[in-house]
């Protein structure tokens, strides 16, 4: 079994006044430069990737990887034009000669979800779009996601499978890349695609309610994992709010055997999160409250 494997991904505010160019990827922080595909395995090895954690899995599991490259930059404003197709042309040419090289049985795809170019407000659905222009229809893909993202229905009818983080602060990704690729070779081995049911939630919800260590999107994520028993996957994206586009939200992605099992799983899932509707508003302070608060909680000033 041989799994190409890329990464591209950025986090786009689309009011921001910096655009993301392609110096921003070759110098990015807290994360490995743009890794060129025949230096891919060694510049994300040990790192706390999706793609590493699937790359490891695979591996494990006696695939060897056609290495197609990856890529981060901090967030900002929209991906360049150039940026784009620079990187997006990178990761299909690396693909069209590792198909040619040998057979190609999978695609996994290390995403954001999130990213804005200057061309695409769904910049990964129209990467995922030309992806699938050079495998085919049938070619088993899967993708991981950042929960900000603004998972489309353009994703999730492009993909096998879609796997979200679980975490605000992110802290699963390698295990989160693990279950993707798991999950992928485990479609390759099928023969044959999941159930999948779309669902988008009609509100947005503030980066600052997003943390799932505390209500209400803790007991979202907890009834996430109750519905997950029985079914392949419960992909929730919580939504990047600073996406300017009519594809800028919440959703989910159910995959199971039936349509059914698939179908009552999202709707579960949705009937949750609409019930904590208010509860994700927050509280909001004058500033002037706000400030008065911060210096009582830090206690008395030192002598």
């Amino acid at each position: 079994m041989r799994i190409a494997v890329a990464g591209f991904l950025h986090e786009s505010h689309s009011f921001a006044p910096r655009p993301t160019e392609w110096a921003n990827f070759l110098t990015p922080g807290g994360l490995p430069a743009l890794q060129r595909p025949a230096a891919m395995m060694e510049g994300l090895r040990g790192t706390s990737t999706c793609a590493w954690g699937g790359i490891t899995e695979a591996m494990k599991q006696g695939a060897s990887i056609a290495p197609l490259g990856w890529c981060f930059a901090n967030p900002a404003g929209p991906v360049t034009r150039e940026a784009f197709e620079r990187i997006s042309a990178m990761i299909l040419d690396a693909l069209s000669v590792a198909m040619e090289e040998a057979p190609v049985d999978g695609v996994f795809l290390d995403l954001h979800g999130a990213m804005v170019s200057d061309d695409y407000p769904d910049a990964e659905g129209e990467l995922m779009r030309r992806v699938r222009a050079v495998v085919g229809p049938a070619m088993p893909l899967a993708i991981t996601l950042d929960p900000h993202a603004n998972m489309t229905r353009q994703m999730a009818e492009l993909a096998d499978v879609i796997v979200p983080y679980r975490t605000y602060p992110h802290v699963d990704m390698l295990a989160v890349g693990t279950r993707a690729m798991a999950l992928l070779i485990q479609r390759i081995k099928r023969g044959q695609p999941w159930a999948m049911a779309f669902q988008e939630l009609d509100f947005l919800i503030p980066i600052t309610s997003q943390c799932t260590m505390v209500e209400p999107m803790a007991g979202v994520m907890s009834q996430r994992a109750e519905l997950e028993a029985g079914i392949v996957e419960l992909a929730y994206c919580f939504g990047f709010p600073y996406a300017d586009f009519p594809g800028c939200g919440q959703a989910i992605a159910a995959y199971a055997e039936t349509p059914e099992a698939a179908s009552a799983a999202a709707e579960a899932l949705a009937k949750a999160i609409r019930a904590r509707e208010a509860s994700f508003a927050g509280a909001v302070q004058p500033a002037a409250e706000a400030v008065a608060e911060a210096i009582r909680a830090s206690g008395p000033s030192p002598s």
